[in-house]
Parts: structure tokens; sequence; C-alpha cells
């Protein structure tokens, strides 16, 4: 009796103050989803990750007591709460990927990088097309903290909406293609201990729901069309979406007589047959046709179907198809889509002879960072080796080499080419200095199915000692 008379005078306080009705949230519809297109396939998207962008200060959350048997069901005090508690809970990446992913799943699209996914989450990340990232720039919470007559607590009931700014990033050609603002509503009406973040979770989930029903995000994702409210003028990087090319088309190397020529002098323009490969992160790869075709390490394209390559000196930027990968031997041919008319491919002579221990050896890549592109390491062969397990061979060098260098062209002195970066040995420590793995280049073109014209020659003896 003493709580329901307190909870009494509460109401009449509320009744005359109007100090109990919470913030305004707005009630917005789920919108209707176009589903998923059987005639097309949509790009692999990602999410990327969500910010809060609400300046300090801002109401965000309130405790209220609305209805006229409010403030006897709803415990005060009322008004304004804290929303740390809310940052710490459900705003983690996991949780907020989660939400995205399931949603979007649901709609029909294809999304990568599942939290939930035990092994491999790196290599399903690759797939990735269209990375997605959101900006919070609005929540508003009411909540009742329930109790029953007897004062006993109940868990939390209430309702919430959530503005999310979603961008949508091009990874093969670097670029924001899509930007628009949705809102999302939410309502728990069975009592909860953890109410607050249920009802955040579910006004998340509503504006991933209505941002997968945006037509000009559906029809960016499943289509390739850009929306037309984008600023200036852009190309459709997907307009041929599906393979441009036969990947069993036999590929044969023209005939090339080794340079014999030192390469002192000559790096300016031998560096130009080495290129960037960019997706989620970045590695190195070289030309070995005319036609455009790229070598790399099968890890450097993981899953993708598509890469972003950008050539020495980043004078051209361009998307190329991933036609072969042999994870074994990691390897992978590539094939530019198109050859801008003012670009030049000139291949560098190839060498399948053993190299000599103790020869000069250089590495053209891009180590560490994107900006370091076309840099030029040297060393020497230290030894060959053979995987035990794969009985493969390689190449020891000591050459320094770091993340991004995977792929790039192992020079000899003269700018030939005699293998490709991989990878280096590591202990418990770290990485070991001087201690580097190389393919040679004649297992790396017989794993890909790739052959040598007939009429290729091999470095002379006397130059190869």
């Amino acid at each position: 009796m003493p709580f329901l008379l307190k909870s009494l005078s509460i109401a009449l306080c509320c009744m005359l103050l109007s100090a109990c009705a919470g913030l305004h949230v707005e009630k917005t519809p789920l919108q209707t989803p176009l589903g998923a297109n059987k005639d097309a396939t949509p790009l692999p998207i990602g999410f990327n990750k969500i910010a809060f962008a609400i300046p300090t200060g801002t109401p965000m959350i309130a405790a209220n007591a609305e209805g006229w048997l409010g403030p006897v069901l709803c415990k005060p005090p009322y008004g304004i709460v804290t929303q740390t508690s809310l940052r710490k809970k459900s705003a983690t990446d996991d949780t907020m990927r989660g939400i995205f992913n399931t949603t979007m799943q649901g709609l029909g699209y294809d999304v990568t990088g599942d939290p939930g996914r035990m092994f491999d989450t790196d290599a399903d990340d690759q797939r990735t097309m269209l990375a997605i990232g959101g900006r919070i720039t609005d929540i508003k919470i009411n909540f009742c903290r329930k109790v029953n007559f007897w004062g006993r607590a109940q868990g939390i009931t209430g309702e919430a909406n959530i503005e999310i700014e979603w961008t949508v990033f091009d990874l093969i050609n670097r670029r924001n293609v899509f930007k628009t603002s949705v809102r999302g509503y939410g309502r728990l009406e069975s009592p909860n201990p953890e109410g607050v973040e249920i009802l955040f979770e579910k006004a998340l989930s509503a504006a991933a729901h209505n941002l997968g029903a945006n037509p000009d995000f559906y029809n960016l994702v499943f289509f390739g069309d850009l929306p037309t409210n984008l600023p200036g003028t852009h190309t459709d990087p997907y307009e041929n979406a599906a393979s441009l090319f036969d990947p069993a088309q036999p590929i044969t190397l023209a005939a090339m007589t080794p340079s014999t020529t030192p390469a002192a002098g000559r790096w300016g323009e031998i560096k130009t047959n080495a290129v960037l490969l960019q997706k989620i992160a970045h590695g190195s790869g070289f030309f070995i046709t005319s036609q455009g075709h790229i070598l790399t390490n099968a890890h450097v394209v993981g899953n993708a179907s598509r890469m972003r390559v950008v050539t020495s000196g980043k004078e051209h930027k361009l998307t190329a198809e991933v036609l072969r990968v042999d994870k074994m031997r990691d390897v992978a041919l590539l094939k530019l889509e198109s050859i801008p008319d003012t670009m030049v491919i000139n291949p560098l002579p190839i060498v399948t002879n053993k190299a000599i221990i103790g020869q000069d050896v250089y590495l053209i890549g891009a180590p560490a960072y994107t900006r370091l592109q076309d840099t030029l390491t040297k060393g020497i062969v230290s030894a060959h080796r053979v995987n035990p397990y794969t009985k493969l061979p390689f190449i020891q060098a000591d050459i320094t080499v770091h993340g991004g260098n995977s792929g790039g062209p192992l020079l000899d002195e003269y700018g030939n080419i005699i293998g490709l970066s991989v990878s280096g040995y590591i202990d418990n420590n770290g990485p070991l200095s001087g201690l580097n793995s190389f393919i040679p280049i004649a297992s790396a073109l017989e794993s890909l199915g790739i052959t040598l014209d007939a009429r290729t020659k091999t470095m002379p003896v006397e130059l190869a000692k």
C-alpha cells in the first residue's frame, strides 16, 4: 500500500509538471524490400564499422512514465540517463556486424565476413567488393523500468529510433559510390533486464533493413548501377560484372631473349613492369604479357574475383579479373579488363635457369605501405629449399621482405624475372630478418598452366654462373 500511494503521488506530480514524458521517438516504418533478383548476382558486400557521431550532451536515452498508470508501473527516477552502458554492451563492432549481416542476408544480399564463422574469416572478407560503414547521427530511446503492483522489478520496456548515415565504398576503384541517411524504429513490449540494449539492436536492425530496401542501394549491389545523385560523372566499374575472359584459354608467353646488360641505370624502366594490387589489403605483382596478364600470389588475391591495379608511379588505376589460382603453389593469374591507349606494357624477359647461390637478386614491390610502391631492395640467393610436405621448390634469399611485397618480381642483376616473392620465415618472436622465400618462375608458370614459347632462350651459362 505505501508503494501504491507513493506511485500515485508521483503520477500526480507528472501530470502537473509533465516531467515524465521522456523523449520524442519517431515511429519509422520498415520499408518494403525489393527481394533477391534471381537473374542477377549481387556484388559481395562487407560490414566495415559503425561510429557514433552524436555531439556530447545530446539527449539520447530517457527513463519515462508515459500514460496515467506509468508512474505506478514504471520505477523512478525519470529523465535523461547515461548512455555509457549502451556503448559498452550493444555498440560493439561484433554485435553491430552480426546484426547488419543477419539483416542483409535475410534480404538476399551476399554478405562477407560472418562473425559467427569459426575459420577462414579473412579469406571470406577478401571477397568483399563493396564495403559498408555508418555514422550514427541520432538516437532516441524511451524506456520504462517495469515493476509490478508490489514494486518488484520486472525488466525494461520501451521504444527506440536510430538514424544512420550509411556510406558504400568501392574497394576496387577506392572511392565512395553511395551515401544515404535512414532511420530505424524498434519497440520492446515484454520486460527484459537488458531492455535498453535490445531496443538499440532492434532499431539498428530496422535501419539496416531500410538500407537494404533502398532502391538505389539495391540497384547498385545487384546491377552495378551507380546512383544518379552522385556529384560528377562516374563510369560504372561493374557494367560487365560477369567474367570477361575464358580462364581455360591457353596462354603461351612470347619468346624473349634474356637481357645480358646489367640493370644498373635501367631500374626506372624496369620497375614499370611491377604493379600494386589492392582490395582490402595490398600486395604486389608484375606483367608477364603485353595483353595485361599479371602474376602474383594466391594469398594476395584471396577469394576476390577482381582486383584494383595501380601501375608504377600511380600512372594508371585499373581493374583486373582473376583468371586462375593455385593455392598450393600460392600463385594467381590476373588480366586487365581494359588497357588505356596511352599505356604500353613491356614485359621483362623470363629466365628459367636455376638461380645460382651467391648471385645478386633484386625485388620490386610495395613493402608495408601503398605509398612505398616501386621500392627496390637487393640481396643474394642464399639457398635452394624444398617444402617437405608439398615437395615444391623455393629460392631462399636475404632480401628484406615486408607485408605488401608479396607477389612482387624477383629479378637477377640483368633485370630478368627469376621468381616472385611469397613469404618470410617466422618464429615465436616474429619475422626472421634475411630469411625469405621466393617461388621459382618456372614453377609458378607451370602451376598456372602457362607455357613458354619453345623459342624462349635461357640465360647463357657463362652469365648465369
